[in-house]
């Protein structure tokens, strides 16, 4: 299935998926659309891991860019944390979820990017993108078994100089702390009693804990054991 994608909608010269591409010569003009983008990141779809081309895509949205309505939203993020774009999450999170009609006049999420008054759309709605973004892509914190047996924990905070926050699993709750700005943060995570984690963080750290290895994109990830607390400082 993977290969066949490939070969109807895969182009060498962009390294991008284009969703019409079997109809280019009728359409004129490439459609891309976030959803197959950010999947393609997230499950190394892209022939040779050539994923850059997406994620810059995902970063800037081109007008070619069809862009899912909120409660979809978490696609594009989530992919984009993966490529370490986290500055475009936070970005989108302050100026276009915040800046919502419906959060500034009721405290809710809107249906749709624009929501009319006194009309058929919907000022309440279930999209809840940027609470779990907090949870998995700037606290980075994400299952590696089921029921949080293990966890991994990467850490993208951006600018953000203060972000304390508690994720509630079966095993327990991993309370993670940040305060400082850019390279002077003080980081405090505790792992409950039968989940063991990993921490993720770049090759410029040097935190006195067992090295477990590395990932794909430079990173080294650590070992937190089961129960404990840990402070570190992080430099980048």
């Amino acid at each position: 299935m993977r290969a066949a994608a490939v070969k109807a909608f895969w182009s060498e010269e962009h390294e991008l998926f284009i969703v019409n591409r079997p109809w280019l010569a009728e359409e004129k003009e490439m459609r891309l659309c976030d959803r197959s983008t950010a999947t393609a990141v997230l499950f190394d779809q892209c022939p040779g891991g050539r994923a850059g081309a997406s994620l810059n895509a995902l970063a800037e949205l081109p007008k070619t860019m069809g862009e899912s309505y909120p409660c979809n939203a978490n696609w594009r993020y989530w992919a984009l944390a993966r490529g370490g774009r986290i500055d475009v999450v936070l970005q989108a999170l302050r100026r276009r979820w915040a800046t919502m009609p419906s959060v500034r006049l009721n405290n809710t999420i809107q249906e749709d990017w624009v929501a009319q008054p006194d009309s058929g759309s919907q000022w309440s709605h279930c999209a809840v993108a940027p609470l779990y973004c907090f949870f998995m892509n700037v606290a980075g914190i994400q299952p590696l078994e089921p029921g949080f047996r293990r966890c991994e924990i990467r850490p993208q905070l951006g600018d953000l100089e203060d972000l304390d926050l508690t994720a509630h699993t079966v095993r327990g709750p991993i309370h993670f702390r940040s305060q400082g700005p850019l390279g002077q943060r003080e980081l405090a995570i505790t792992l409950p009693t039968g989940c063991e984690g990993e921490l993720v963080l770049s090759a410029g750290e040097q935190p006195d804990l067992e090295r477990l290895g590395s990932t794909q994109n430079g990173l080294n990830r650590y070992r937190l054991a089961m129960g404990t607390s840990v402070r570190l400082t992080l430099h980048e």
